[in-house]
């Protein structure tokens, strides 16, 4: 058990003092050293580090602005670049438009007839369908010219139906380049979106030019299943022939709402059993009515506007 003396000397040892013994003669001197003393002489050490803290501080800060500033810089650069894209497409569309035009003007005229080296470019009209949500003409139109906006692309020059909207637009472009832009477009959003049916787009070749299109197709679709190699069976569309083995073999054109075979290579039009096969008949009666019909259709509609009519 604890005495009274015991408990006030422990009281008087919580006082606690640091002695600064220094000799001055034979005598010792206490020197009382108090928190405040304390914390004076941490400040006085640690005045570089705040200073130095500061300092790193204000240099993070220099240099986050200047990060800012850099990337507010290389974006105006950006823009400037796309505005500068988008004005040189824009020009270079302008010039193949006068290219086309002189063209058209040199081949009509009858100066230089129109030939595989010299061609006239039917084909800058594209036909699009499945556009999302759209019910109406006019709804479908200013789907399209929103979209090509937001690729940057120039809206084509016309738009119009042929017959009641049944959920095709065609569109006219001024230049190939225009054309292929708006087709690669919708290609892209075609493979970027889940949603069924997807939007597609494609040239709107002219009547003839689909007709001859779609009979070498068909007749190379025959003498693949007729068990000639697909690889050694090519169609060229510039000249509308078909070959095997790099040898022509009939080339397809259309004449007056009539479908033309011109066989290039003699055994095959002497080839009674491919000459007679009911295949081929089917091919050519197809191509055949759809010519028909066009032409029917042309004849009760003389001089109806394209946008009313097929072509």
């Amino acid at each position: 058990m604890r005495s009274h003396g015991d408990a006030e000397e422990n009281d008087k040892s919580d006082d606690v003092q640091i002695l600064d013994v220094r000799r001055s003669g034979d005598q010792q001197v206490p020197h009382e050293v108090t928190l405040q003393a304390i914390a004076s002489l941490l400040d006085q050490k640690l005045d570089p580090v705040h200073k130095l803290a500061r300092e790193l501080r204000d240099d993070l800060s220099r240099f986050k602005t200047s990060v800012r500033e850099e990337f507010r810089s290389m974006g105006l650069r950006v823009s400037n670049i796309e505005g500068y894209k988008a004005e040189t497409c824009s020009k270079i569309a302008e010039l193949e438009k006068e290219v086309a035009n002189i063209k058209l003007s040199i081949n009509t005229s009858g100066n230089t007839p129109a030939t595989k080296a010299n061609p006239i470019d039917h084909h800058s009209n594209i036909v699009v369908g499945n556009i999302p949500g759209e019910a109406t003409f006019e709804a479908a139109k200013a789907w399209l010219t929103k979209h090509c906006l937001s690729y940057r692309i120039e809206p084509p020059a016309e738009t119009y139906t042929k017959g009641p909207y049944a959920g095709l637009i065609f569109a006219k472009c001024v230049s190939p380049t225009q054309r292929d832009s708006i087709l690669s477009s919708i290609r892209t959003l075609h493979n970027s979106t889940s949603s069924v049916p997807k939007t597609w787009a494609k040239i709107d070749k002219p009547l003839n030019a689909r007709t001859v299109e779609s009979t070498l197709m068909a007749m190379k679709r025959m003498l693949v299943e007729w068990e000639y190699p697909r690889s050694i069976v090519d169609i060229d569309l510039d000249t509308c022939t078909l070959s095997v083995g790099r040898k022509e073999i009939v080339q397809v054109s259309v004449d007056s709402f009539s479908l033309q075979l011109k066989w290039v290579d003699g055994e095959l039009e002497k080839w009674e059993e491919l000459q007679s096969s009911d295949e081929l008949a089917d091919i050519q009666s197809k191509a055949q009515a759809r010519l028909d019909k066009a032409k029917g259709y042309m004849a009760n509609k003389k001089g109806m506007g394209k946008g009313e009519g097929p072509q």
